[in-house]
């Protein structure tokens, strides 16, 4: 695979998922995991909606770097995102990405006075992905444990890419 198409396999396994893990670190510098519900993807950005009364939102403002994880077992698929992070107050975003889902938890809609948008840019993806690979990586599975070696994988199931 070229940069493009890893990229392009990046931006389609973030596409698809719904939530993922967003790590950040608290006030004590300890690392604290949520999971998130994903507004939106595009601009290389990934966008969350959160209240600004929330734990998170004080960590963020102390330290905008993130890790956004994204795991799809079934597929055999994980992503590492890191990202820097900043809070969009935004009414015309918070239009934008709002849907039926998000008024659970802010009832008084976009205008809601505790809604804030996370955007989170990406800066680096590790992607370990043996989706496309599933036959090849068993075979090689196969060979490692009848030949009593290590295995190892392949470019092509895990790379990193820098977006900055």
């Amino acid at each position: 695979m070229n940069r493009n198409e890893q990229i392009a396999r990046i931006k389609e396994v973030i596409q698809e998922s719904t939530t993922c893990m967003m790590i950040s670190q608290d006030t004590n510098n300890k690392m604290s995991a949520r999971p998130m519900a994903k507004a939106s993807f595009e601009e290389n950005a990934l966008w969350f909606f959160t209240d600004l009364s929330s734990g998170k939102v004080s960590e963020l403002r102390k330290e905008q770097e993130v890790l956004l994880n994204i795991s799809k077992p079934e597929k055999n698929t994980y992503l590492t995102i890191r990202a820097m992070s900043e809070l969009d107050f935004s009414l015309a975003k918070k239009e934008k990405y709002f849907n039926p889902f998000v008024r659970a938890w802010f009832p008084d809609g976009p205008k809601s006075e505790s809604l804030v948008l996370v955007k989170c840019n990406i800066k680096e993806v590790e992607i370990w992905d043996s989706s496309l690979y599933k036959l090849p990586q068993l075979l090689k599975i196969g060979k490692a444990l009848v030949k009593g070696e290590q295995y190892e994988s392949s470019k092509e199931e895990n790379y990193k890419i820098s977006f900055a």
